[in-house]
């Protein structure tokens, strides 16, 4: 069976939507990693100078259904190390700079 066959028999689903670039390409590299492919949506439009990113984020990123659980996995370990990463204060706010 071709590729191509396999795609159209494989069912994609959404895993996530991300808020930037930077979040796409480090959340496709990681399931890259665990060989899960993944597939990007953008909703970047220069026709209408972003204004869909402001209502469904940068983008949404698509796995095969067979490969969901371990892109779950592999998304709740992404979400913590951004959270740990992320500065702040136990309240939210991030902390002032001098």
């Amino acid at each position: 069976m071709s590729e191509e066959a396999e795609f159209d028999e494989r069912e994609l689903v959404k895993l996530t939507s991300v808020s930037d670039e930077l979040q796409a390409q480090l959340l496709e590299t990681l399931l890259a990693d665990q060989s899960i492919r993944c597939f990007i949506r953008t909703w970047h439009s220069h026709a209408y100078d972003g204004i869909f990113e402001l209502q469904r984020g940068y983008a949404e990123v698509r796995v095969f259904k067979d490969d969901l659980a371990g892109a779950k996995e592999v998304l709740g370990d992404f979400q913590r190390a951004l959270e740990e990463e992320l500065p702040g204060e136990p309240d939210g706010e991030a902390p002032e700079s001098n």
